[in-house]
C-alpha cells in the first residue's frame, strides 16, 4: 500500500481546513428559506396575467407527493410571501388558517403565489396557491390552491 508523500499532505491540510471552515451560505448546497413579503409594495387590486394564472394551475395539477422547494420557485418565480411557521404569520383566508393551525409542527415555513388580491387585508375573493414546506427546509410536502379556478 503506498501513501502520500508528507509534503503533499501538509500542502492539501490548509485547502481542506478552509473548506470546512466555509460559512452555511458559501457552500452550494444551502438554499435556506427567508421570511419575507414582497406584498407591502403592490398596488391594489393585484392580479397576475391570465398565462401566469395557467401556470400556477398547471404546476398545481402535477403536484403529486413533494418536491424539492428550489424547483418550485424555478417553474414559478419567487413567492410573493416567504413565512416561518415557527412565528406568528398573516392568516390568508378561514379554510387555509384552520388548514395550518392543525398541522403547524409539520412544515416549517409557507410559500404563497398569488394569483389575484384586493387589498392587503385577507379578503373572500383573494386566489392563492400555497406550498408548505417540510422542517427540513427543503421539500414542499404539501401544496393547495385557493379559488384558482
Amino acid at each position: 500500500m503506498r501513501f502520500a508523500p508528507p509534503i503533499l499532505c501538509l500542502c492539501l491540510l490548509p485547502w481542506t481546513t478552509a473548506l470546512a471552515q466555509q460559512p452555511a451560505a458559501a457552500r452550494p448546497d444551502s438554499q435556506l428559506l427567508v421570511a419575507s413579503d414582497s406584498t407591502g409594495t403592490w398596488q391594489y387590486p393585484y392580479q397576475v396575467p391570465p398565462e401566469r394564472r395557467q401556470r400556477v394551475i398547471a404546476v398545481l395539477r402535477a403536484f403529486r407527493d413533494s418536491c424539492p422547494v428550489q424547483d418550485l420557485i424555478r417553474r414559478l418565480g419567487a413567492p410573493a410571501r416567504t413565512e416561518d411557521l415557527s412565528k406568528p404569520t398573516k392568516p390568508l383566508s378561514g379554510f387555509e388558517d384552520g388548514f395550518i393551525m392543525g398541522a403547524r409542527g409539520k412544515f416549517s415555513y409557507r410559500l404563497v403565489w398569488f394569483v389575484n388580491k384586493l387589498s392587503r387585508s385577507p379578503g373572500i375573493t383573494d386566489a392563492f396557491l400555497v406550498a408548505y414546506v417540510r422542517p427540513d427546509g427543503r421539500t414542499v410536502r404539501a401544496l393547495r390552491g385557493y379559488r384558482l379556478d
